[in-house]
């Protein structure tokens, strides 16, 4: 689960759930969220993910709109709220949306050591950007309290 605490004209937490598409049917007591999603087993039921924060659901990612944003962030000259949203998630080291770097694809034809050794390291790149990629769709954003 990624996990990213911005400072912005409000506090926020942004987590992204793993293996799920975030369909938020979710509660949201002060501490602890209990959500639910059409591919959990009824063993599941209600899962819960303790939040270190008094917290307030603001929206999903992916329903994250200008609007919304505007209210999230302060103006910067030059940009859109959406805009600086999203720089204020690359300013801590995280990406929103795509990984910025392509997934290498295995040349098999040629097996030089150089070769196995450059592409090895070009999706350990690949894998390190992707843990810090917010995909919307399975991130929901919060009000820290």
């Amino acid at each position: 689960m990624k996990q990213l605490q911005l400072d912005l004209k409000k506090r926020l937490l942004i987590v992204e759930f793993p293996n799920n598409e975030c369909e938020f049917g979710g509660l949201l007591n002060k501490r602890n969220l209990y959500f639910f999603t059409d591919k959990m087993t009824s063993d599941d039921y209600p899962a819960c993910f303790p939040l270190q924060n008094d917290c307030e659901f603001i929206c999903k990612g992916s329903e994250l709109t200008e609007k919304i944003a505007d209210d999230l962030v302060h103006g910067i000259k030059d940009k859109t709220a959406l805009e600086s949203f999203i720089s204020a998630i690359e300013a801590n080291g995280y990406y929103w949306g795509e990984n910025p770097i392509p997934r290498p694809i295995e040349d098999r034809t040629h097996h030089a050591k150089w070769q196995i050794k450059a592409f090895k390291q070009k999706l350990k790149n690949y894998k390190e950007s992707e843990s810090k990629t917010f995909n919307p769709e399975k991130t929901l954003i919060f009000e820290i309290a």
